[in-house]
């Protein structure tokens, strides 16, 4: 079945976990659309999420999209530890470990400077840029932007983006999907 639109209703705090906690902020309400270049992987991790769940404890009443281990919505804070979790237990020493001098600086890096998710904001935001947007409008519309600033410096660093991109491929993201599935089970 194709997938012709997604929307997500971002104009209103829902509460998702029984317990009443809060797992983190709207900071611009709105309905935001799902680019069209991103249905297909959308659709195929909401797939591939909710394989996952089948026979696991989760709060289905609320629709969380993460739970955490007694399965209830995983707070921002838990997320963001999770990820660094992983960074430092299995990016970090396999960059280390690569024979690209490259790689190796990258892990260096990562061992300096702590990454957080905010990174899939910024891997987004240069798919879109690489898929051939450049109206700064535009690009703000799809990151929810209430300024211009973040989208043009995306715009006017497209070649650069371009080149970076070249460079770090969709396999640091494949391989993070992976490590947390393998984390969580």
């Amino acid at each position: 079945m194709d997938i012709l639109k997604i929307e997500i209703d971002l104009r209103e705090e829902l509460n998702i976990r029984s317990d009443l906690i809060s797992v983190g902020n709207i900071k611009k309400e709105r309905k935001q659309q799902v680019p069209d270049i991103f249905l297909n992987a959308f659709r195929e991790a909401y797939n591939q999420y909710i394989e996952y769940l089948k026979g696991k404890k989760f709060e289905k009443d609320y629709g969380a999209f993460t739970v955490n281990k007694q399965g209830k919505a995983m707070t921002y804070f838990s997320y963001r530890k999770k990820f660094q979790e992983i960074i430092q237990s299995e990016i970090i020493p396999m960059y280390l470990a690569s024979e690209k001098p490259e790689l190796v600086l990258y892990g260096r890096i990562l061992m300096e400077n702590k990454l957080s998710p905010h990174i899939f904001r910024h891997w987004y935001t240069v798919q879109l840029v690489l898929s051939g947007i450049s109206e700064p409008g535009v690009l703000m519309y799809w990151r929810g932007d209430s300024s211009p600033e973040s989208s043009l410096t995306y715009l006017q660093n497209k070649g650069e983006l371009e080149k970076q991109y070249r460079k770090v491929n969709n396999e640091v993201f494949d391989y993070l999907l992976w490590a947390s599935k393998m984390n969580n089970d």
